[in-house]
């Protein structure tokens, strides 16, 4: 029987088709990337920030088509709905490639050759290229230390490359791959279900709930310790991005500990959300 149409209805499907179709984490990956320019107080290289915004889009989107024999068995809603909605999503990949290879026609020769490995490293995370069907995210405990250096490279580490030496911004790098290690153990938590009937080892499946969530946290620390070293006494007005990311750490470490056992909106809709804040934050006190 066809549910009557209502108000929230109708809102609740509009944000499961921007959840779920990959439009939440490619716009919030957009935004953290425009945290390091404003770190560095230089103009947003827009070609860039909408490249890596799209790029994120196709590679979350193509993960979820491909593993679409893997999920049809898992009764969930958000299951039931990227398998309902597949040939959109399809059409969504397609508009987003397009996208991509406007934007690379701006890009410098510089930030293609950068962007190269952690593009094939992106490629193989989702494509089920080796043994058994398996993909690079297949491999026991690798799935979140490969999202967060890949993720980091990108968002981080070549936003900067031209403005910070190497021990400074591989000190922006790795509290990047700390902040992303700690919203990213959250979603090893949602996914133990599916990865054990996968075979696939995780953080989670390891060492259970509450002692990844005190993982997740121990990151989260180091993550705002190392941050706070990166632009110590070197980049001009650094008490506003650094309370920033400390009030982002804060916000994060209360998401974190309420993790366990919620929907999945709460992971895909307000963990990945995370991601945008110390940009937002930083546009309200200028």
């Amino acid at each position: 029987m066809t549910q009557p149409f209502t108000t929230k209805s109708f809102w609740k499907k509009v944000l499961e088709w921007y959840v779920y179709g990959s439009f939440h984490i490619a716009i919030v990956t957009g935004f953290y990337t425009a945290f390091c320019y404003q770190i560095t107080q230089s103009t947003f290289d827009w070609p860039y920030i909408i490249f890596v915004s799209l790029g994120t889009h196709v590679i979350y989107s193509f993960h979820k088509i491909i593993a679409l024999d893997r999920i049809k068995v898992f009764r969930s809603e958000r299951y039931s709905l990227i398998i309902k909605y597949h040939r959109h999503i399809l059409i969504y990949i397609s508009f987003s490639l397009v996208g991509m290879m406007v934007s690379t026609l701006k890009l410098s020769f510089d930030q293609i050759f950068l962007i190269v490995l952690p593009g094939l490293g992106s490629l193989l995370y989702v494509l089920p290229i080796f043994k058994n069907k398996k993909r690079l995210r297949d491999l026991p405990y690798l799935k979140v230390f490969l999202i967060a250096i890949i993720y980091s490279f990108l968002t981080v580490f070549i936003p900067t490359y031209e403005v910070f030496g190497i021990h400074q911004q591989l000190l922006f790098f790795l509290a990047s791959n700390f902040f992303i290690l700690a919203i990213t153990l959250p979603f090893d938590i949602r996914d133990v279900e599916i990865d054990h009937a996968d075979g696939v080892k995780t953080i989670a499946t390891y060492l259970g709930k509450d002692k990844t969530i005190l993982l997740s946290l121990a990151f989260l620390i180091l993550a705002c310790v190392t941050f706070s070293f990166a632009g110590f006494s070197t980049i001009p007005n650094w008490k506003i991005p650094l309370m920033t990311y400390w009030l982002v750490g804060i916000i994060a470490f209360f998401s974190i500990i309420k993790c366990k056992n919620q929907e999945d909106l709460y992971y895909s809709l307000w963990m990945d959300g995370l991601l945008a804040i110390p940009t937002l934050l930083i546009m309200l006190m200028n």
